[in-house]
């Protein structure tokens, strides 16, 4: 779904760590549930909730925070 170029985007936005708890993820382990530093990306602002794709609101997340905080805003999940 996304390119790599847009992948390392959003990966360095964060300085490859999850932008919910702060966990080192692993480039190499992008959407691998179960391998150490696996991630995925994150709307900050879930699209079921008018979200966008644009880089402004995606990030970084290891699989456990982004899954856990399902369509709440990263905002209410952090809180």
């Amino acid at each position: 779904m996304y390119s790599a170029d847009r992948l390392n985007d959003i990966y360095d936005k964060t300085d490859g760590r999850c932008h919910i708890c702060r966990e080192k993820l692993s480039w190499s382990n992008y959407g691998e549930p179960g391998n150490s530093g696996a991630w995925e990306v994150d709307h900050s602002n879930p699209r079921v909730n008018c979200g966008t794709d644009r880089l402004t609101n995606l990030y970084a997340a290891c699989i456990p925070c982004n899954r856990s905080k399902g369509s709440k805003s990263t905002r209410s999940q952090r809180a």
